[in-house]
């Protein structure tokens, strides 16, 4: 997990702890979006990475947005799943392909497409990242996502 900020800064932290279960329905239950293509907002970041490194994702926590970056030409989907304090979930998904780069630590990460959310001041947000094979698997059912990365939650400031 990295927090990222304009000043390029990378800073590591350990989560423990925190389980979250998601039935194969949720995204179905919950929000779905299809990230849109838009240059990643400067701002300050969490991010995580899945540890396969195909996907990439971030939550900018000024402005709401859920940035997924796909990593890897592989065929697969990326995506973000995310919940809320309030009770909110959904699933943002990357299905433009490859669009992503990072050079810790002197470059902040960029990538194409995102989700701009409202989750409202002061929720927590807890997120993680994934894959999947839209040539084999509906990705609109959570159950055929994989290649998860570790939850990860942090307090919106917008």
């Amino acid at each position: 997990m990295r927090r990222i900020g304009t000043a390029f800064g990378v800073g590591a932290a350990s989560v423990a702890g925190l389980m979250i279960a998601a039935s194969p329905a949720a995204a179905a239950s919950g929000e779905y979006d299809i990230a849109t293509y838009q240059s990643w907002v400067n701002g300050t970041y969490w991010c995580v990475n899945n540890a396969q490194n195909s996907a990439y994702g971030c939550l900018e926590v000024r402005g709401d947005y859920l940035q997924v970056g796909d990593v890897k030409a592989d065929g697969r989907r990326t995506g973000m799943q995310w919940s809320t304090s309030g009770g909110r979930k959904g699933l943002c998904v990357n299905t433009a392909g490859k669009d992503f780069s990072f050079t810790p630590p002197t470059q902040q990460p960029s990538g194409k497409h995102l989700c701009n959310k409202d989750f409202g001041e002061g929720a927590t947000i807890t997120f993680r990242v994934g894959s999947c094979d839209a040539s084999a698997h509906d990705c609109t059912n959570l159950a055929n996502w994989s290649q998860w990365s570790d939850w990860i939650s942090r307090k919106n400031a917008s």
